[in-house]
């Protein structure tokens, strides 16, 4: 357990240093994000194999594409609602969606890197491994399953808590969308870990999820 809360220290320090928004549109800011999910999602691999759970949980099945694919659409609709909520005119929380936008970069320039590509690409393996995978494992061991991916959840959504003032808007405060989307997401995803028992189906949903609201994000005329 001390191992856990350490690296989920660890990880909510490294991501208010990138959140920074002096970092904001830049390869830099992509690069404090992902090095430090990386070097966890190896550590976290590391452990699930020495406890023998990392074979069972890596393991494919048929249908998990298409389950993946669902809760993916399911999560994307989530958020495209909050989006158009929180951009309607004349709403002073469209600045907490400026403030993300604006810290994400333009998504052409994502799309065209080949480094940010893959950089992104192995950001959503490492959350899955870590949050999904080692976390959820270790709570589930220790609260049980009925709790054990509520629990994991809470955790991913604490590690995304610096964003609350990193991306605040001046005039509006705290910035809550990154922060609710750990908590609602992670209990989603966790949720199907629970269930299915191994990680596949939630790579694959975190993937399509993560291209679509990070690469193809934006709402028209924003």
């Amino acid at each position: 357990m001390k191992a856990v809360l350490g690296l989920l220290g660890s990880l909510t320090v490294a991501l208010g240093v990138a959140f920074d928004p002096r970092f904001a549109d830049t390869t830099l800011f992509w690069v404090l994000l992902g090095i430090p999910l990386i070097l966890a999602g190896a550590f976290a691999l590391n452990q699930l194999r020495r406890a023998g759970a990392l074979g069972p949980l890596l393991r494919f099945r048929g249908g998990d594409l298409t389950l993946g694919a669902g809760v993916a659409i399911l999560l994307l609709l989530a958020t495209w609602f909050g989006r158009t909520q929180f951009a309607a005119l004349r709403s002073p929380s469209q600045l907490w969606l400026f403030r993300l936008y604006l810290q994400l970069g333009d998504p052409n320039r994502l799309q065209s890197s080949l480094l940010l590509t893959v950089l992104l690409a192995a950001i959503v393996v490492a959350q899955e491994v870590i949050f999904r995978g080692y976390v959820q494992e270790v709570f589930e061991e220790r609260w049980g399953a009925r709790w054990g991916w509520i629990t994991a959840a809470l955790a991913y959504a604490f590690v995304a808590s610096p964003t609350l003032w990193t991306l605040r808007a001046e005039g509006v405060g705290l910035n809550p969308l990154l922060f609710l989307a750990a908590l609602l997401g992670g209990l989603a995803l966790g949720f199907v870990r629970r269930v299915s028992g191994r990680l596949p189906p939630v790579l694959v949903a975190q993937g399509v999820f993560t291209y679509f609201s990070v690469l193809q994000f934006r709402l028209p005329g924003l």
